[in-house]
């Protein structure tokens, strides 16, 4: 129960990067479909707030 705790302590701290850091955001993403090849369906598996 403690690990759910420390998560939910420090989404807002999480969600916070993403609007500080767009920019670097908008890199990482710009990287990444250059890098993958183009697909038609595709899974996403990870965590989010």
């Amino acid at each position: 129960m403690q690990n759910i705790e420390l998560f939910e302590k420090l989404t807002e701290l999480y969600d916070d990067w993403f609007e500080e850091h767009s920019g670097v955001y908008a890199e990482e993403l710009k990287a990444i479909r250059e890098l993958l090849p183009d697909f038609q369906k595709g899974v996403e598996i990870g965590v989010g707030t």
